[in-house]
């Protein structure tokens, strides 16, 4: 259920669901499915506002290949930065 939610914000417009998109996927970035914390960060992968990305950078994500991806989503949407 958690999933479906985060897949129709992740592809609405940031703003039309705002803050309570953030306050989703920032909660969800701590959920026990690694399947619900990948959901998260694409949405904030998707949203493309590097002002959001301070949600991703205060926390460390597991398994490995998810803070790299999580890593690649910031670099990315900073610019490389």
């Amino acid at each position: 259920m958690l999933i479906s939610i985060l897949k129709v914000i992740t592809h609405s417009d940031p703003k039309v669901f705002a803050p309570m998109n953030r306050a989703v996927a920032t909660s969800a970035l701590s959920h026990q499915s690694v399947e619900v914390r990948e959901c998260a960060v694409r949405a904030y992968e998707y949203w493309e506002d590097p002002t959001l990305f301070i949600d991703l950078q205060m926390r460390p994500l597991q398994p490995d290949w998810l803070e790299e991806y999580k890593q690649l989503v910031i670099s990315e949407g900073t610019g490389g930065a």
